[in-house]
């Protein structure tokens, strides 16, 4: 059966508020079972959909046109409404960035200091420097597909562990897993038979693998 996220919600809604006051199913259980089959979604979905109440009407709608995730919509449900409408205001498209929304949730603490670029000194901290702080923050991590020919799988791998290899030397073990690289193990068998890529290279790759012949890969 197709119905819009929208609707969906609002029937869980609904009908989490009508059961809740019906003794015969005032056990929580028996309510998101309930549901489930009425609307016929698991209730881990019911359940993730009920912890979506304490939206506000602005994050709601954005959930529902499915410009905002359901973890994210989980983290703001747990603020007051004039807090999630102003991190949505704050953070416009990039409203999915984790790290940015969590940051913005915390409170500034009262007697908390921070690095003002500005004037290279440590000064008390506010909301309007936390806000600026939380927009030049940058992911972590990113992800780049590389859609290679045949004959360049060798050296770009190469040169990818070599760059890895330099940046683990600078900073450290710790850092190990600065680049994680992930490959069609079945075409490296059929690479490794016509000589596009080397076994050694190989080995540094697929770890997991490392003592395993990938020419029966085929």
């Amino acid at each position: 059966r197709k119905i819009s996220r929208e609707n969906l919600i609002k029937s869980i809604f609904l009908l989490d508020e009508i059961l809740t006051k019906n003794k015969k199913y005032r056990n929580e259980f028996n309510v998101t079972e309930t549901i489930a089959r009425k609307t016929g979604v698991s209730r881990t979905t019911v359940n993730n959909f009920l912890l979506l109440k304490g939206l506000s009407k602005k994050a709601l709608d954005l959930v529902n046109k499915k410009h905002m995730n359901l973890y994210i919509a989980k983290l703001l449900a747990r603020a007051t409404h004039e807090r999630q409408d102003t991190i949505i205001e704050i953070l416009g498209e990039n409203i999915n960035d984790v790290n940015k929304v969590k940051s913005l949730l915390r409170d500034v603490t009262p007697h908390g200091s921070t690095y003002d670029e500005k004037t290279g000194k440590m000064v008390r901290d506010t909301w309007e420097l936390k806000v600026e702080r939380t927009k030049k923050m940058t992911p972590i991590r990113t992800t780049i597909v590389l859609n290679l020919d045949n004959q360049l799988v060798e050296e770009v791998l190469d040169a990818i562990l070599s760059i890895k290899e330099k940046y683990v030397k600078f900073n450290g073990k710790g850092s190990k897993n600065c680049i994680k690289i992930r490959v069609n193990e079945r075409h490296m068998g059929q690479y490794l038979n016509r000589g596009y890529v080397t076994q050694s290279t190989l080995d540094k790759i697929i770890k997991k693998d490392k003592n395993v012949d990938l020419s029966n890969l085929l």
